[in-house]
């Protein structure tokens, strides 16, 4: 029996061995993770969230009934998040793994339903992988999208005795887990830095949180706990729970006042620029940029990534920004010529004549991309027509430009949504076509606010169902 155990594991490893070269024939962009789901019939599939370093997010259905394969390209440390079906949770069991690249792991169900993972070479970091199954049991749910925390509401001493308590049982239970397991120091120092990051995030969220439209009054004794406990460490500027905390930071540090719905990014940039360095200040900076997409004002983002472009050690790092630098660049000034669109009689006309006629009523123009197949796309019309008829009497005009490549389709779609053929346009090589190029038109829905001068106001607009893009308007209009 051992002899045949020891068959089907090599044969096991082999085979991983052999798709892990395989992802690495295809990319340059890091060593590949590959786990194995071992065929588990009569348990549920094995559901995966995965959030990158660098801002993608993909989730994985991992077919229960047969030996299915999953790989991940990274440079970093990265976590993934499962998601068990069980009754006593509402929303699923939600369980935390830290990954490194290059591993071979294999995943499972294991008879109550809970997803596991090991390594099949390296005993330590199974006992790793096996943390927070265990944490759960005593500490509860650290992470993943139906886990909650400390309610917003809670406020002032209680909110920081709430949070502490939580943070003295995490630490204490890894520490009992260092005592009782064979685990690395890596680990251990990556684990203490996720549990302070996270706690110090939960303490200061109700007053500092961008994406809180009312914010609390700022308590003095949480700025003063988070100034004291915070860590700055290059150490894991890829991970997301301490890259939020250096912005938190920055924030906090910058003192600005926080009594409305926009955070200014200008002196949280100047901060960064004077507090911090390496690789904590590249990707702090990144997220200054990201954090900036949905604020009226978008000449801030030039000048960040200006800066990051030139200061950028980090090969990642500054590939993004020099990915995004002629972006910037060519949205700081007003829509050019060379870039056709068709109109709903197929006649070319250039896209910065859709909002510069002389007699247009509108100040501001909301732009919607879109395309008949896309559900997300369609999903969003009705929030469009209600915010059409609230503001397009007010100054605002509501374009919509398809990026189909099927002429009929945009045309019967754009019928059966009430689209006015004044206002619908379409692309005339879809996503190959200089307005997609220019504006980095690579998914949609995808909104832009433009004035009637051809000056881009934002790039990145909230959808027509977030509260956020009537602010905006209010904020153009100064209404």
């Amino acid at each position: 029996m051992k002899k045949l155990l020891s068959i089907s594991f090599l044969l096991c490893l082999s085979w991983i061995n052999s798709q892990a070269q395989q992802a690495t024939d295809n990319t340059e962009q890091g060593d590949p993770t590959v786990i194995v789901v071992k065929k588990n019939k009569g348990q549920s599939d094995v559901f995966l969230q995965y959030p990158s370093a660098f801002g993608e997010y993909k989730t994985y259905t991992l077919d229960k009934n047969k030996i299915d394969t999953v790989v991940f390209i990274e440079k970093y440390p990265f976590r993934i998040i499962s998601n068990d079906v069980n009754k006593d949770y509402k929303n699923g069991r939600q369980l935390s793994f830290l990954l490194y690249p290059g591993e071979k792991l294999y995943i499972w169900k294991d008879s109550k339903g809970v997803t596991q993972i090991k390594s099949l070479t390296d005993s330590i970091r199974t006992n790793e992988l096996a943390f927070f199954n265990e944490y759960e049991k005593q500490c509860g749910e650290f992470e993943g999208y139906a886990v909650e925390g400390v309610n917003s509401s809670i406020l002032g001493k209680e909110r920081i005795q709430k949070m502490q308590a939580i943070h003295q049982k995490r630490v204490a239970f890894l520490e009992g887990y260092k005592n009782r397991k064979n685990i690395s120091e890596t680990y251990y120092e990556y684990l203490k830095s996720l549990f302070l990051n996270n706690y110090l995030l939960e303490l200061t969220w109700p007053y500092y949180s961008q994406y809180i439209q009312k914010r609390a009054p700022v308590d003095k004794e949480t700025a003063d706990i988070f100034a004291k406990e915070v860590r700055v460490s290059d150490q894991f500027f890829y991970e997301s729970h301490y890259r939020g905390t250096m912005l938190r930071y920055l924030i906090i540090q910058s003192g600005q006042p926080l009594d409305g719905p926009e955070i200014n990014y200008l002196p949280v940039f100047e901060t960064a620029l004077k507090t911090l360095s390496g690789s904590t200040l590249e990707a702090a900076l990144l997220d200054i940029i990201d954090n900036n997409k949905q604020n009226v004002d978008k000449s801030i983002n030039l000048k960040v990534v200006e800066k990051l472009a030139e200061i950028a050690q980090n090969p990642d790092i500054k590939a993004i920004a020099d990915n995004l630098l002629p972006f910037y660049r060519a949205t700081a000034h007003p829509v050019g010529d060379n870039m056709p669109v068709l109109n709903s009689n197929y006649e070319t006309q250039e896209f910065n004549t859709v909002f510069t006629k002389p007699d247009s009523e509108y100040k501001y123009f909301y732009v919607d991309f879109w395309a008949s197949w896309c559900a997300p796309c369609r999903a969003q019309m009705p929030a469009s027509k209600k915010l059409k008829e609230e503001y397009g009497k007010k100054g605002i005009g509501f374009i919509y430009v398809s990026t189909d490549e099927d002429a009929n389709a945009w045309k019967k779609a754009a019928t059966q949504l009430n689209l006015l053929p004044q206002y619908s346009y379409v692309l005339p090589s879809g996503n190959e076509s200089a307005v997609a190029q220019r504006f980095n038109i690579t998914s949609i829905p995808r909104y832009l606010i433009i004035d009637s001068k051809g000056n881009v106001i934002s790039d990145q607009a909230p959808i027509p169902s977030d509260p956020k893009i009537k602010q905006m308007f209010n904020k153009l209009l100064k209404m």
